[in-house]
C-alpha cells in the first residue's frame, strides 16, 4: 500500500539512512502519494523501490528538500497538480523517467538537484524531464 497524505499538514524529515520504501508483500503502487490539498515538507530521506512513482503529486503543496528518489519502476516524482517544490535532492535510476510535471496550471521550483540515469524504460539511461523549466540542475 502507498504511504498515502490526503489532506493532511505533513513534514517528515530523515536523519542519517532514513528510508521511506516499499519491498515485498505483493502489494504494487507508488511509495508516496500526496493529494486533497495536503501541505507536505519531506527532507533528509531516500524514496526508493515502487513499483510505480517515487513520489506522485496529484494535489497540494509539496516541497522536497535533500532528498535522495531513486529505484523506483515509475517516475521518480510525478506532479499531476497541486504545486512543487524541489531542491538539493538527487533523482536517479528510476525507470520511467526523472521528474514530469503533467499539467501547464502546475506550480513549480526545480532547482539545484542532481537528475540523471532515468529512464531506462524508454531509452538508454536517459532523464525525462517534461515540461519543467530547470534552474542550476545538473542532467545527464
Amino acid at each position: 500500500m502507498d504511504t498515502f497524505i490526503d489532506g493532511k499538514t505533513v513534514t517528515i524529515v530523515g536523519g542519517a539512512n532514513a528510508k521511506v520504501t516499499r519491498t515485498g508483500g505483493g502489494d504494487t503502487g507508488n511509495v508516496i502519494r500526496i493529494d486533497g490539498a495536503s501541505t507536505v515538507v519531506l527532507r533528509g530521506l531516500e524514496v526508493s523501490g515502487g513499483d510505480g512513482d517515487g513520489v506522485e503529486v496529484t494535489d497540494g503543496d509539496v516541497s522536497i528538500t535533500g532528498c535522495s528518489v531513486r529505484r523506483n519502476k515509475g517516475i521518480g516524482i510525478n506532479v499531476a497538480g497541486g504545486s512543487i517544490s524541489v531542491s538539493r535532492s538527487q533523482v536517479f535510476e528510476n525507470d520511467d523517467g526523472g521528474i514530469q510535471v503533467a499539467s501547464s496550471g502546475t506550480k513549480f521550483a526545480i532547482s539545484n538537484n542532481f537528475i540523471f540515469d532515468n529512464g531506462k524504460a524508454n531509452g538508454p539511461g536517459a532523464s525525462t524531464v517534461g515540461g519543467v523549466a530547470l534552474t542550476a540542475n545538473t542532467t545527464g
